[in-house]
């Protein structure tokens, strides 16, 4: 077991989970990756996700859907934009957790009476499909999308309040520095800024790892 800055579990009254990264590493349209489709795959890859990015954040802010984003990769790739439809739709189903031991670490954490929150930059691919598809709403006590909210993680409010952590904190009487968001994302350590403490997943450093942390010890060195 590694050793962290966190504290101690019985600290923390929620833990918020990324998923992209962090819980999956399944790909849209990873099912395209190899065969026929591979070609497009690429394209999809090489040119809309390195070369579209604001586009891709307007998704996450629910200001695009899945079908602006099928149109768009249509003239993209030539691919019909009914079929990328599909092919999003199947991959969505079809995502995966990084370990099979993720839904009993939930599970566990939940019944040491410490809420698990999926917190997730995020599009309405998630609730339309990936959501039912893996059961997640009945795997953690809460989902916050970024699509749902129109915020991401890392945004933050005139006042300098967290537009995507905020209210749900303040609707369950949480205080910031009683919450820990886990992601891959080093930019989403912004906020700490906001009290709420972060670890970062990496290769050495992964969610399982993370888990098993809060798990295994109540007496996680700081």
């Amino acid at each position: 077991m590694y050793t962290s800055r966190m504290k101690f579990m019985n600290q923390y009254k929620v833990v918020f989970l990324d998923w992209d990264g962090t819980l999956c590493a399944s790909r849209f349209w990873g099912q395209w990756a190899t065969g026929e489709m591979a070609g497009a795959y690429q394209v999809i890859q090489n040119e809309f996700f390195a070369h579209h990015g604001d586009f891709i954040v307007r998704w996450m802010r629910g200001a695009e859907s899945a079908e602006t984003a099928c149109s768009l990769l249509s003239g993209i790739t030539g691919v019909s934009s009914e079929e990328l439809l599909e092919g999003l739709a199947e991959s969505c189903r079809e995502m995966q957790f990084i370990s099979i031991a993720i839904p009993s670490q939930i599970k566990q954490l939940r019944d040491k009476g410490v809420k698990v929150v999926l917190a997730t930059d995020n599009m309405d691919t998630l609730s339309r499909w990936t959501l039912p598809a893996l059961m997640l709403d009945g795997l953690v006590d809460e989902v916050l999308n970024s699509y749902a909210l129109q915020a991401l993680k890392r945004d933050i409010s005139p006042l300098g309040e967290s537009l995507f952590f905020a209210e749900y904190l303040k609707m369950h009487q949480i205080l910031p520095g009683e919450s820990l968001l886990i992601d891959d994302s080093g930019k989403n350590s912004i906020v700490e800024s906001f009290g709420i403490d972060f670890e970062q997943v990496t290769k050495e450093k992964t969610a399982t790892a993370i888990l098993d942390s809060l798990l295994e010890s109540d007496t996680i060195p700081l």
